[in-house]
């Protein structure tokens, strides 16, 4: 899985929950999330979307694919009720890695796809590097190499 948050534009080098999931912490990132989505009232819509898919990388990096599948899914409804087309374009890419890991490369895919287009729109280079990325390794996954190398030129 690549770390769609790592950049500055994501997320920022002094976001607590990103440097607790590039320190492998991810039990004290989830629980760092769910405090920031309980007190939900205190933060606006983008830092909202941030512990979402702070939650849900967590939770894809404990192996609990199908809890962090529906929270980049939730993430993806409310960014696009907010308006924001990055933090769409990383919870596209969250989902996506989250099929991936429940073994449903070819829904995968299409999420790749999405997140691509939606990357593109709004300006997110590394969301759309990240599904470049991992639309190959879906396609190594699916046995299709030709069509793998062909995005991974794309990525790189």
């Amino acid at each position: 899985m690549t770390d769609t948050h790592k950049s500055a534009e994501d997320a920022g080098a002094a976001d607590p929950l990103q440097q607790l999931l590039e320190a492998y912490r991810y039990d004290e990132a989830l629980q760092a999330s769910e405090q920031i989505l309980a007190e939900r009232g205190k933060h606006d819509s983008k830092r909202m979307l941030e512990a979402q898919c702070a939650k849900g990388r967590a939770l894809y990096y404990l192996n609990r694919y199908g809890e962090a599948l529906a929270l980049f899914e939730e993430a993806i409804t409310e960014g696009h009720a907010a308006g924001n087309g990055h933090a769409v374009a990383n919870a596209l890419v969250g989902k996506g890695e989250a099929l991936r890991g429940l073994n449903r490369d070819t829904e995968a895919l299409a999420v790749f796809e999405e997140a691509i287009t939606e990357g593109r729109a709004a300006g997110n280079g590394h969301a759309v590097a990240n599904a470049l990325e991992e639309k190959g390794d879906a396609l190594r996954g699916l046995n299709r190499d030709t069509e793998a190398l062909a995005v991974f030129a794309e990525a790189y």
